[in-house]
């Protein structure tokens, strides 16, 4: 089925237009909702969440193309998700930055395959991850993530800092454990 006839149908509540899109976008809400809570059956929650929220949605928004469609579930799904961090008080945020905790060199990322910068990504707590997907993979600025977050655009920026400074730290461990393996 056409993306823009089922979309039509799901806005006069057709059940199986519904379940097409819903299967035809759960895996990409899936792996976003996965991002920021890890656990699988929390995340299939957060995914069934955001497709009640698309679901509702649908009749107020246009959209030119199914990457935009794409892009706006995805959206969705992630404000899902921190909606659900913020109830289970998940996040630890904190304001200052300290030098020592940056090393001046950066290993080369394209030696890492993505299941490993993703397990790397899982890793970081919850509230560094969170501001990570937002801004490198999302795309928001510091302001937004503030308030989504209810945080300060310089909290956002703290956070970003610390999760990519986690990051370094654990690509340089894997390094240095497979030279000496």
């Amino acid at each position: 089925m056409e993306l823009n006839r089922i979309i039509e149908e799901c806005k006069n509540n057709d059940r199986r237009a519904q379940k097409a899109l819903f299967y035809h976008y759960a895996g990409m809400s899936m792996s976003v909702a996965r991002r920021y809570v890890g656990a699988a059956a929390v995340a299939q929650d957060i995914v069934q969440e955001s497709m009640i929220r698309v679901f509702d949605q649908l009749s107020k928004v246009e959209f030119r193309n199914e990457a935009e469609f794409g892009g706006w579930i995805s959206k969705i799904t992630s404000r899902e998700a921190i909606r659900w961090l913020k109830k289970q008080k998940r996040f630890v945020f904190q304001e200052e930055i300290n030098a020592e905790m940056f090393e001046p060199t950066s290993p080369q990322t394209d030696q890492f395959e993505k299941e490993e910068l993703l397990g790397m990504l899982m890793k970081l707590p919850e509230g560094y991850r969170a501001v990570f997907n937002l801004y490198v993979i999302e795309e928001y600025s510091h302001r937004e993530i503030g308030q989504l977050l209810d945080i300060t655009p310089s909290a956002s920026r703290s956070q970003l800092t610390r999760a990519r400074a986690q990051i370094q730290k654990m690509m340089n461990q894997k390094k240095a454990y497979e030279k000496v393996s």
